[in-house]
């Protein structure tokens, strides 16, 4: 087997292993995101997911390199493909969103185990969540398009190329936020609305001070009877 070949090959487990593993991330979350506790199994299933794309992203970065290196040696016309550096640029930011989600997202969800997804989580929480999501979505299968557009090679320029994904990360991330207003809307709607307690208030009655054994009022006393 070529070495062109293993790379190849190295390349693709890796693209298969990030996009299968973002995909299922993705598809357990929507699943709370409005109804629906997560369990331990659950939340288990999210950091599994994780350490696909984690590997995933690894596999990516030691066989792009090695691509890089293999032109340098073996095939220097493959340095002057834009397509090759658009799509390094794309799992650099997939690599940084990787690491926010792994700071935040992800300790969200051990949180909230045995809760609804967003349950105790502000609004900001809530849309840095989302936007996660969509941007993990979407520069996961760009270069997997990329990757079957070979009509692309050494044609369009690496800055074309980041700016239509630059325009659908834009789109996935508005999307997101629309969905998460959406949710708080439903979520503020949803919630029971608390009835005030009723104050039951006592009334004493007042007895006379000076009462006869037959019922009637002790007569009063003239101040001649003082003496």
């Amino acid at each position: 087997m070529e070495l062109k070949t293993g790379l190849v090959i190295a390349h693709l487990v890796g693209l298969a292993l990030g996009v299968g593993g973002a995909t299922l991330m993705d598809l357990i979350m929507i699943r709370f995101l409005v109804r629906g506790k997560i369990t331990k199994e659950h939340a288990d299933l999210i950091h599994f997911s994780s350490y696909l794309v984690t590997a995933g992203l690894m596999m990516l970065w030691v066989s792009g390199l090695s691509f890089l290196a293999y032109y340098s040696f073996y095939a220097p016309d493959g340095l002057a493909n834009p397509k090759v550096y658009a799509k390094m640029t794309i799992v650099a930011v997939l690599t940084l969103n990787g690491m926010l989600i792994h700071k935040f997202v992800l300790p969200l969800v051990d949180k909230n185990v045995g809760q609804r997804l967003f349950d105790g989580v502000s609004t900001q929480q809530k849309m840095w969540m989302l936007s996660a999501g969509a941007v993990s979505a979407t520069s996961w299968y760009v270069p997997l398009a990329l990757g079957a557009l070979r009509e692309f090679n050494f044609v369009v320029p690496a800055s074309h190329i980041l700016m239509g994904y630059g325009a659908l990360l834009l789109a996935a991330v508005l999307g997101a936020q629309i969905v998460g207003m959406v949710l708080t809307l439903l979520d503020k709607r949803q919630r029971p609305v608390r009835q005030p307690i009723p104050v039951r208030v006592r009334t004493t009655r007042v007895e006379p001070a000076f009462r006869m054994h037959n019922g009637h009022d002790a007569p009063r006393q003239r101040f001649g009877d003082f003496r």
